[in-house]
């Protein structure tokens, strides 16, 4: 796992499988499965302009909106969950 620092509110995981989940102001907002392509979390209500201008900033290509407890299970069934929360 690798830690990509953007800037101080913008950050990405990158895992080995070629996952990478993108933060913005601490929350996983966006991220790229090989396998699936580029997805974003749906627009919460309270979230400024700046992290829908990040995340818009951030994908390459059009993403799948997906809730964030999706970006979770992607991670997990990626085996990679155990690489981000060890216990």
């Amino acid at each position: 796992m690798r830690f990509n620092p953007i800037d101080k509110d913008r950050y990405e995981l990158c895992f080995s499988t070629g996952v990478t989940v993108f933060f913005s102001c601490g929350e996983p907002v966006a991220g790229y499965i090989p396998t699936f392509g580029y997805v974003k979390t749906a627009s919460k209500k309270g979230w400024f302009n700046k992290t829908n201008r990040h995340v818009k900033d951030w994908l390459k290509e059009e993403a799948k909106e997906v809730n964030v407890k999706d970006l979770e299970g992607f991670i997990e069934s990626s085996g990679l969950y155990k690489e981000w929360y060890p216990s």
